[in-house]
């Protein structure tokens, strides 16, 4: 039977620390996704610059990909030492800058979520007036339809048909069935949202640009020029509701697009480093690189000459030769680099 043979130098293995490399990668990405969003309005293109979030988050990844995982294939590399560890040294003062700057965004969700409190007492103001601009209508309505009522009975006296009949015609243009579909579906969705409010939930409290939009064509549904005959005084439509709501969208802009430090950043962003650079820590170098490399500078030393004959050659070279798979003096590197 033919004897299986390893290649002990070769020590870039995949392992668990990978896992855990690429777990801290994908938690960084949520929250720093988050915090583009929050910081657009959560629009995806912003004034039309080219700033969409899900970009932002492919470029930070991309980077930090490159740099801590490249620095661990440098690591265990299984020739050309002299300018592997040359590259590895520029990685690794490359890989705390690039995570800084990973770090802005998802620094700015932190922000955002000390302030969870005002964010969702201004959405919840939002919910509440709009809420209010409807009630607003409501009354409205119903205090013009009153008058007018009284001035039709004044008008046609015993006549209760052209009364009715002229009565309705109002009704009818105050409560519109668009107008009682808009007002039903918005009543829904006001109360839904009033239940899923909360910072985590970016596309709900972070969209306030679409949220602006919707809540000015629901007041302008609402606004009616038609004047029937017999009606008079002002007959506009008003609501605070309508006011308060935008003066609390006005808040949340505010907040999201305001710069600051979120303390969160410091003690997560240390976990997170420390798990994207747990790969590199778990590699170990070729067995012929040891001793002769080193990360810091001025610490490594130049590999012995082969001097046939030479004992001290003799004993080294036990350190980079091949060995077969029965062979003992480098056995336990044949899971270098795995957890």
């Amino acid at each position: 039977m033919e004897e299986k043979s390893y290649s002990w130098n070769r020590t870039l293995k995949f392992s668990w620390g990978h896992i855990i490399a690429f777990l801290a990668l994908f938690c960084i990405s949520y929250i720093a996704y988050m915090g583009a969003f929050y910081h657009n309005d959560a629009l995806f293109v912003k004034d039309n610059r080219f700033v969409d979030a899900a970009v932002q988050v492919f470029i930070i990844d991309i980077l930090l990909i490159f740099f801590f995982l490249g620095a661990q294939i440098l690591k265990g590399v299984d020739s050309k030492f002299d300018r592997s560890i040359k590259l590895e040294r520029v990685f690794i003062i490359l890989c705390p800058v690039v995570f800084v700057v990973a770090m802005i965004p998802y620094n700015h969700f932190w922000k955002i979520y000390s302030q969870r409190d005002a964010i969702e007492t201004n959405f919840a103001g939002v919910i509440d007036n709009s809420k209010k601009m409807f009630d607003d209508y409501d009354a409205y309505a119903q205090n013009r339809i009153a008058n007018y009522d009284k001035f039709l009975a004044g008008y046609y006296g015993t006549n209760k048909i052209s009364h009715r009949a002229n009565l309705e015609t109002l009704q009818l243009y105050l409560y519109s069935e668009n107008d009682r579909t808009l007002i039903a579906d918005a009543r829904k969705w006001l109360e839904e949202s009033d239940k899923t409010t909360s910072v985590w939930n970016a596309f709900l409290v972070g969209n306030i640009d679409i949220i602006g939009k919707v809540a000015e064509g629901w007041h302008n549904e609402l606004q009616k020029d038609e004047i029937l005959g017999g009606e008079s005084g002002d007959l506009e439509f008003r609501s605070d509701g309508y006011g308060n709501v935008r003066q609390c969208l006005d808040n949340l802009h505010n907040i999201y697009t305001d710069r600051g430090f979120g303390f969160n950043t410091v003690w997560t962003g240390l976990i997170f480093f420390a798990m994207l650079i747990f790969p590199y820590l778990l590699q170990t170098r070729n067995t012929r690189a040891k001793g002769y490399y080193s990360l810091l500078p001025g610490m490594s030393s130049r590999a012995p000459k082969k001097t046939h004959g030479s004992k001290s050659y003799e004993r080294d070279r036990s350190n980079y030769d091949n060995q077969p798979s029965g062979g003992s003096s480098a056995s336990s590197d044949i899971f270098s680099g795995t957890f």
